[in-house]
């Protein structure tokens, strides 16, 4: 089992949905946040939200998402985690681009480091919780950021 006193700030970032279930907008269909997580501080470096059906699978959501957490870090990490049950798109072939060593583990490996942030942003935007409304991309883009 891994945990985060495992490693070093900045050692290895873990890649994960933040959703299990789709979020339903109006514009831009179902949509799943995928994130990247320091392992040792748990710290969320990034999320962008993507297709539910077929997450990360454009270069521009993956490279997004890269240099986002890249504004926290302004390094790469030496390994990225990777949930063998979580299909991240082309997620994998730009963090090897850019030479970062990527691992494939169980996901209940990683659950210690990322049930907290999945939970969160499940309360956070009503998920699982009958909606009487669809809401936009960019609302809940707005949203997370008053997080």
């Amino acid at each position: 089992m891994l945990y985060p006193n495992q490693f070093r700030v900045n050692d290895a970032w873990i890649a994960f949905g933040l959703n299990k279930v789709p979020i339903p907008t109006r514009e831009d269909g179902e949509l799943r946040f995928v994130a990247l997580m320091d392992a040792a501080s748990c710290f969320l470096l990034s999320a962008v939200p993507t297709p539910f059906a077929s997450p990360l699978s454009r270069d521009d959501e993956a490279r997004g998402l890269f240099q986002k957490a890249w504004v926290h870090k302004e390094t790469w990490p030496g390994k990225l985690f990777v949930a063998d049950e979580e299909p991240l798109g082309i997620l994998e072939s730009y963090a090897s681009a850019i030479g970062i060593n990527i691992l494939h583990v169980p996901l209940v490996q990683l659950t210690v480091f990322i049930r907290e942030a999945q939970e969160e942003f499940a309360e956070h935007f009503g998920i699982g919780k009958p909606r009487g409304r669809r809401i936009s991309a960019s609302q809940i883009v707005k949203a997370r950021k008053r997080v």
